[in-house]
This record gives C-alpha cells, structure tokens and sequence, in this order.
C-alpha cells in the first residue's frame, strides 16, 4: 500500500499544476479582453511590439486594409456648408474619389480664378 501513495500524490499534484495554469490562461484571457475592450488600439500596439512585429503584420493587413482603417481611423472634418460636406462625402467613395482625380488633373484648380 505504501507504494501507491507516493504515486497517488503525484498524480493529484500534477491536476493541481494543471488547474493553477489553466487558471492563469483564463486570467490572462479576460485581462487580455479587458484591455482590448478599454482600448483597443494600445492594446494592439503592445502586443505587437511584444511579437516584433508593426501593428499591420500583427493584423496581418493588406497596404489596401491599412489605408480603409486609417481613413476609418481618421476624424471626419466638420462642414458648415452642406455643398461642402456633400462633396467631401462623395470623395470619399473610391469610384467617385477616381473621377474627382481625373477632373483635376484634367483642368487643375487654380485658387482665385472663376471668383468674383
């Protein structure tokens, strides 16, 4: 009988070992949650700093994603002209962005001609 006790015991320390690091990971995991909940573009910075890597390799971004978050990312100008809000709104489309740069570039704007 004595034989089994040891072995006994080193099986229950092993489910207790086992326990306390998954207890740990679920710690890890909801403080992880946290943070991202709270701000989740520091949260992201960390970990890829943590990992070596940009942000962008962290998310594993194409350059196109990078560009759509950073406009998403960017404040909206305020407008108090709904004629210049509906244009800055139209640019925003990347069809309608195209057109506009083609107009330009087909008659460039000159500041303070056509005005009287």
């Amino acid at each position: 009988m004595s034989a089994l006790a040891p072995k006994a015991v080193c099986v229950s320390d092993n489910l207790c070992h086992q326990a306390a690091a998954l207890r740990a990971e679920a710690t890890d995991a909801l403080n992880l949650a946290k943070a991202v909940q709270s701000n989740p573009g520091l949260t992201m910075q960390v970990l890829a700093s943590q990992a070596g890597l940009t942000v962008e390799q962290f998310l594993n971004l194409t350059p196109s994603q990078q560009q759509d978050v950073a406009a998403a990312s960017a404040p909206e100008p305020e407008f108090t002209d709904p004629f210049e809000r509906a244009l800055y709104e139209e640019q925003q489309k990347p069809t309608l962005r195209a057109i506009w740069e083609a107009a330009e570039r087909a008659v460039p704007y000159e500041a303070g001609k056509g005005e009287g």
